[in-house]
């Protein structure tokens, strides 16, 4: 008889504050850490830890300058991104000024020495929930990027979208209205973490164009297109697509670029909040309309929700259940 389905852990979000560095250091369950202070004073930390899922976001804060030193079980990948470094730091021995990623997991653990005030987010994936939204060509290349700790520089667009991923998800879980959909917006919240992790570790290629033909753009772009209207009731995602037409993440942006001159992750974002839109018109839920299509932020899908359409999902709710109220007299 198979095992039941494991379900997903309820989202949690948790705040200590601590005056002593050993306690700070084993905050962070399960990173067999040790901090020695460098600099003097009377020391303060605060560690703000929220779970959606098997998905790990962390925010912590340390008034002293350290020497941490630690490491994380296999299975997983942790990458942190510095909100503020006011300081000279080193990580694994390289200097860091707060424009890379740190990539804490990996064999070898890791070493940093931190400034006094710094204030480090970052988040904890298992390695199974990134083979969920990798394609066949990033397997080989991202078990080498993630085998070992160290810093990562990273594009400003991909460094943004993880701080606002990160930040995000202690926002939602504050907001307090997750309620029922806690596991439809624990899922799409993971897929999200999964990609932004795929776009920190992945090699900067940017600087290398694809020779991919008008035609050949035009013709990728229809084909997505059409995959889309045919599957409208399902969340596509980027993933589905390159599986679909046999292409590379990198080909479906590129395409996508030069023949709409927006990226494929834009389009698919339209096309979800027209699907949102659609359902909420019949059940009236903000939160399940949002979450139904991926939309785990409440508020950041409030705001492009009004964007779009010119007035907040809230509103569109009102109208038409005042619209089916006259329509059952």
């Amino acid at each position: 008889m198979p095992a039941p389905a494991q379900k997903d852990p309820p989202p949690t979000l948790r705040t200590f504050h601590t005056r002593d560095i050993d306690e700070q250091a084993a905050l962070l369950d399960g990173w067999n850490q040790t901090y020695n202070q460098l600099s003097g004073g009377a020391f303060s930390g605060e560690l703000c830890e929220a779970a959606l899922g098997h998905v790990y976001v962390f925010r912590e804060k340390t008034n002293q300058s350290l020497h941490q030193v630690g490491a994380l079980p296999d299975g997983l990948v942790a990458i942190g991104i510095p909100l503020s470094i006011p300081g000279s730091a080193k990580f694994c021995g390289q200097s860091c000024d707060g424009r890379q990623a740190h990539i804490f997991s990996g064999s070898n653990g890791f070493e940093y020495q931190t400034p006094n005030g710094l204030d480090m987010a970052g988040l904890v994936i298992p390695v199974a929930i990134l083979h969920t939204v990798m394609l066949s060509d990033e397997f080989e290349t991202l078990a080498l990027h993630a085998q070992r700790a160290r810093l990562k520089p990273i594009q400003p667009a991909v460094q943004q979208k993880l701080r606002l991923l990160l930040t995000g998800a202690v926002e939602t879980l504050q907001s307090g209205q997750i309620g029922a959909a806690a596991p439809a917006l624990s899922g799409a919240f993971a897929a999200d973490a999964a990609r932004a992790v795929i776009a920190c570790l992945s090699p900067d290629d940017s600087e290398q164009p694809l020779s991919l033909t008008e035609t050949r753009c035009h013709a990728v772009v229809r084909d997505a297109q059409n995959l889309v209207l045919e599957q409208a009731n399902t969340n596509l995602t980027i993933e589905d697509i390159c599986r679909s037409l046999d292409i590379s993440r990198r080909t479906l942006q590129t395409c996508f670029q030069r023949t709409l001159g927006i990226r494929p992750a834009q389009y698919l974002r339209a096309v979800r909040l027209n699907a949102a839109r659609r359902t909420l018109k019949q059940c009236g839920s903000v939160t399940e309309a949002a979450t139904a299509w991926g939309f785990w932020h409440f508020g950041r899908f409030a705001q492009d929700y009004r964007a779009m359409f010119a007035e907040a999902p809230s509103q569109t709710a009102r109208t038409y259940a005042a619209r089916r109220t006259m329509d059952t007299r």
